[in-house]
């Protein structure tokens, strides 16, 4: 696939998970590790900035089920098998999904050939809206792990060029998904990218998680002291933190007893 100059210029940070920090016990995830095949993954084609197609259909090809390599093997690994080329959830991951809200969409994948541009990474759609995120230029021949949280931040409506995604509008889609995608093209020509451990989870369970990355760690306690002293919180969050609705001191030693229990 051709790509043409890109006019995005915003540079963006991806959500990843930091290295050591606790995992988080989730309402529910459902997982796609490839043990057994490409577990009903798809292949799509859809714009390199995001596009919007109700009903959207398979490009055709299906993604190689990849039995030697992986983290750990085995994985999906996808060639330029689509005029611009995405993988796609199987129709158990889609449907009514509100539990999804504060939840995350997370994988590992490694790409091997790459442009230095900004593209989509990943969306989500219904029959109406489409969401997505953008990424720059990833690094090559190394396992990245993207984790984005169903929350207002990073989506964009319609394209990368879009307004912000609402509340609403990402609640709206999750309600009735027609699709959740990964984007595994990020070169003019050919393609060759891995994708392994890809995660649908559901709203986290742990309070000390104050800012929704899928980790309890500082960052959470820094967080919530910011949001404590009224400046910005993050996405859904609020320093009424035992719900009596009012922010007062309760709520920080609320918070200090969840962020020292831990998760």
């Amino acid at each position: 696939m051709n790509h043409p100059s890109n006019p995005i210029v915003a540079t963006v940070i991806p959500l990843l998970t930091l290295a050591g920090a606790g995992t988080i016990a989730t309402a529910g995830a459902q997982t796609f590790d490839f043990s057994d095949g490409i577990q009903g993954w798809r292949v799509f084609s859809i714009n390199y900035q995001g596009d919007h197609v109700s009903g959207r259909t398979p490009a055709g090809p299906l993604p190689a089920f990849d039995s030697s390599f992986g983290l750990p093997a085995p994985s999906l690994r996808i060639a330029d098998l689509a005029g611009e080329t995405w993988i796609g959830a199987p129709a158990s991951a889609l449907g009514s999904r509100p539990g999804l809200y504060g939840g995350l969409f997370e994988f590992d994948i490694m790409y091997r050939l790459s442009d230095d541009a900004t593209y989509a990474s990943v969306g989500i759609e219904n029959a109406t809206t489409s969401l997505w995120i953008a990424e720059s230029t990833p690094p090559l021949n190394v396992w990245l792990h993207r984790a984005y949280a169903f929350v207002p931040g990073r989506w964009r409506v319609g394209t990368l060029a879009g307004p912000a995604a609402t509340e609403a509008q990402i609640r709206d889609v999750l309600g009735s998904l027609q699709g959740i995608y990964i984007h595994t093209e990020w070169k003019t020509g050919a393609d060759d990218t891995s994708v392994d451990n890809i995660a649908i989870v559901q709203e986290s369970i742990c309070p000390a998680d104050f800012d929704g990355d899928g980790t309890a760690d500082f960052f959470d306690y820094d967080a919530f002291v910011v949001c404590f002293e009224g400046g910005s919180c993050p996405p859904g969050k609020t320093a009424d933190f035992d719900g009596d609705g009012s922010v007062d001191f309760f709520d920080y030693d609320a918070f200090v007893v969840a962020f020292e229990a831990g998760c």
